[in-house]
């Protein structure tokens, strides 16, 4: 059991998880010890979008490698046990 303090857990069989750079904040996949980054979710657990909003489904909805991703504008850190905290 991890009762780290801060950590969201793991993401959920059906869905997937991924880090992007964000240059403008100095996080990049690469970091040390652990990669951070924007929280990219993909999988069939997204959404279709944005609720009346076509701009902003638009901006942070993503098809990519045949797989729908949307770009949370969070930014977190990925530990080696697959856990996730939100910075």
């Amino acid at each position: 059991d991890d009762y780290s303090i801060g950590r969201v857990g793991a993401p959920v069989s059906t869905c997937k998880l991924r880090l992007v750079n964000w240059e403008e904040g100095n996080y990049f996949v690469t970091d040390k010890p652990n990669p951070r980054g924007e929280i990219v979710i993909g999988g069939d657990c997204i959404t279709l979008g944005y609720f009346k909003n076509h701009k902003q489904t638009q901006e942070a909805f993503k098809i990519e490698g045949g797989n729908r991703w949307v770009y949370t504008g969070d930014i977190g850190e990925v530990f080696p046990d697959g856990t996730l905290k939100i910075i």
